[in-house]
């Protein structure tokens, strides 16, 4: 004998109820970035040079850091 849980169901959300909780999300994500504004550019800057310093970074771990004293 299977036994099955309940179905749990509920009911539909209406264009109304999806229209308000899209708006209350959209104003919450933007008093967010109001909030960040002061460090946003320091992330945004903090982003871009670790992609870009990857690269070399990479190429010192495989090449420089693998003699010596600092093989792992």
């Amino acid at each position: 004998m299977t036994v099955y849980p309940p179905s749990v169901s509920s009911p539909r959300w209406d264009s109304r109820t999806k229209r308000i909780v899209v708006l209350i999300c959209l104003f919450l994500i933007g008093w967010a970035i109001w909030q960040i504004t002061d460090v946003l550019p320091i992330i945004v800057v903090s982003v871009l040079l670790s992609y870009l310093l990857n690269p070399v970074v990479t190429i010192i771990d495989q090449r420089v850091l693998t003699f010596g004293p600092f093989r792992g």
